[in-house]
Formats: C-alpha cells, sequence, structure tokens
C-alpha cells in the first residue's frame, strides 16, 4: 500500500482575514478620529489665544486712554441696549493741544483716529473744542492727524455710560467667538 503525503496548506480563512480587516479599520478609523480632534482641539486654542490677545491690547489702550480724558465728545446712551453706539470720541488727555481720538470699527478692526477740531475761517487751523461755536454760528470742522489699526477680528463694539463708560467687544475668527466687556472711569469728567 503506497502512502499518499498529504499537504496542508496553511493560512488564513476567508472569516479570519475579513474578522482582521475590520479590526484594523476600526482601530484606524478611531486613532485617526483622536488625531483632528486635537488638531481641531488645537487649532481652537490658537484662535482662542490669538482673539484673547487682541481684545486685551483693545481694552487696555481704550481704557487707559479714556480714563485719562476730561471730556466726552458724543452721546453715549446711560445704560446697555438693544444697539450701543460702536464708535466713541472724547478728548485726549495727554495731548498739550486740545485734540480728540476716536476709536470706531472699521470692516472688523479696531481704529484708533487722531483728530482736532477748527474753524474753516481761520488759516491757522487753531484748535478748538469739539463743540465750540464760530463767531457767525457755524460748528468746527475736524482734521485727522493719525489713524491707525489696533486691534482685529472684531464683529461688535459697543459703549454706553458716563462718566463710568462701558465698553462691550465681541471678536470673531472662523468659529470661535470672544465677548469681553469692562468699565472705565473717566478721572477727568465732571
Amino acid at each position: 500500500m503506497i502512502k499518499k503525503d498529504k499537504k496542508y496548506l496553511t493560512g488564513f480563512t476567508m472569516m479570519e482575514t475579513l474578522l482582521a480587516v475590520g479590526i484594523g479599520a476600526t482601530i484606524i478609523a478611531v486613532a485617526g478620529s483622536i488625531y483632528f480632534m486635537g488638531v481641531k482641539t488645537y487649532r481652537i486654542k490658537n484662535l482662542s489665544a490669538e482673539l484673547v490677545q487682541n481684545g486685551r491690547i483693545a481694552m487696555d489702550r481704550m481704557s487707559r486712554e479714556i480714563r485719562q480724558t476730561s471730556e466726552i465728545a458724543v452721546t453715549l446712551p446711560a445704560e446697555e441696549e438693544e444697539s450701543l453706539p460702536d464708535e466713541i470720541i472724547f478728548r485726549d488727555g495727554h495731548a498739550e493741544d486740545i485734540d480728540y481720538i476716536r476709536y470706531y470699527l472699521n470692516n472688523g478692526d479696531l481704529k484708533r483716529e487722531e483728530r482736532f477740531y477748527y474753524f474753516e475761517s481761520d488759516a491757522e487751523k487753531n484748535h478748538v473744542i469739539c463743540g465750540a461755536i464760530g463767531e457767525s454760528g457755524e460748528s468746527p470742522i475736524w482734521d485727522t492727524v493719525k489713524d491707525q489699526v489696533i486691534a482685529e477680528n472684531l464683529s461688535n463694539l459697543g459703549f454706553f455710560g458716563e462718566p463710568l463708560v462701558h465698553i462691550r467687544l465681541i471678536l470673531s475668527k472662523l468659529d470661535v467667538n470672544l465677548h469681553l466687556a469692562t468699565a472705565v472711569l473717566g478721572r477727568g469728567i465732571d
């Protein structure tokens, strides 16, 4: 009797292969989602840090200058309202001349404008108080000395109250929003 050698093929069955591929795909999907969540969290934290820095610089600068003013040159609502003025003009407390500072929102940028008022009939452009009335009853006009960007990514700016001036800022970039608020007492305001 002749014996036949039986050679057995060793390997995985179709079911084992499918199970291994399924487990591997699950592990890769979980690792990928954890990676992308980490990238998204990192991006949001960086955007938040950028907005906080922008907001802090804006609030600090405005607060410092409003604190030194002797005159708010625009009428601000006494209480917070749904629609607040998005600009403030006040007398520069550090200038020797009668100069004014205007903070306003322009296409997502907080801008700071230095200006002075004078009468059109005055060839020397002597600085006058913004609410002054000329000899013939005319109001003064203004001229800009400097206009610069102070902060970026603002979606809303509002002011109310006097002499305690409240400032509200909303900064936005992509899908991250930051709300900031403060109140500043103008020390020189009567």
